[in-house]
């Protein structure tokens, strides 16, 4: 899957970049500033907007707000941290 974040939300690519389809079901923002995808689990992407950050457990099929705690909602990056916390203790 290739996904692309815009300003009129995210797009999404089944055959590399060939065709694509919006993918915007309950995105409230389609401000789309940042993408990330979950490596441990590829279905799980988070989209960072002007309207907070939302979150696809279904590869963009629905989303739904994750914002809660956020003070100011313009999101311009996202970043996942995939390994665990006691792997990293390991590199210190």
């Amino acid at each position: 899957m290739l996904y692309a974040g815009t300003y009129g939300g995210v797009f999404k690519s089944t055959d590399s970049g060939g065709t694509w389809a919006a993918a915007n079901t309950g995105l409230t923002n389609l401000s789309v500033r940042a993408l990330a995808i979950n490596p441990s689990t590829p279905a799980m992407l988070y989209a960072g907007t002007f309207g907070g950050v939302f979150k696809s457990t279904d590869s963009g099929g629905t989303w739904a707000a994750a914002s809660t705690g956020l003070t100011n909602l313009n999101v311009l990056v996202l970043a996942i941290n995939h390994r665990p916390f006691h792997s990293l203790c390991r590199d210190l």
